[in-house]
Formats: C-alpha cells, sequence, structure tokens
C-alpha cells in the first residue's frame, strides 16, 4: 500500500501545499512583516518610546541577495530607508531628550 494514511480528504500534503507556493509569496509575507515593523517603530518613536527588537530588514535583505538582480536591488534598497529612517527619526528623539531610549537603535 502507498499514500500517506493520515491525510484527510481532501487535504493535500505539505510539500505539495509548498509547491504552490512561489518565491514572491515569501516576498510578500516579508514585504507584510517588515511593514508591520516599520509601522510599530513609527507609532513608538512618535511617543518617545523605544520600539521593540526586529529582524524583518535582516530577513528581507537575505531574501533578497537569492533574487534576480532587479528584484534584489528594490528589496535591498527598502530595507535600507525603512532602516535609515527609523535612525532618524531615533536621532531627532535623542536630540530632544530621550536619548538613552534612542540610543540602542542608533547603534543597530
Amino acid at each position: 500500500m502507498t499514500g500517506n494514511t493520515n491525510l484527510q480528504p481532501g487535504a493535500q500534503p505539505v510539500a505539495a501545499a509548498q509547491a504552490d507556493k512561489t518565491g514572491l509569496d515569501g516576498v510578500a509575507t516579508l514585504l507584510n512583516d517588515y511593514y508591520t515593523a516599520l509601522t510599530i517603530s513609527d507609532n513608538t518613536l512618535a511617543n518617545n518610546s523605544m520600539p521593540p527588537a526586529s529582524d524583518a530588514a535582516a530577513k528581507l535583505k537575505m531574501t533578497a541577495n537569492t533574487m534576480s538582480a532587479p528584484m534584489r536591488a528594490v528589496l535591498l534598497q527598502l530595507a535600507a530607508n525603512g532602516s535609515r529612517e527609523v535612525k532618524i527619526v531615533a536621532l531627532v528623539n535623542c536630540f530632544r531628550g530621550s536619548c538613552r531610549r534612542s540610543s540602542a537603535i542608533l547603534a543597530g
């Protein structure tokens, strides 16, 4: 007998479900995660608080390095711009007197 007896009728095996996804599906997920991290950072920095640590930009950069040159350039620039924006706002907050909260962001 062949096959997997643990599957429910109509269910796909994990490998088949993953094969249906493209590389762009993964990029879309990473972009959503990065957008969420930037939104959280924006909200917390606007309130002179330190945003939580996030590895969304690093994941986006790692994935970008596996893509074709045009896509790689777009994703790397997006990750760099978002990180730069967070650091600029943290620096402004530092000048306003909340350096302790901003120093960790500036160091990263």
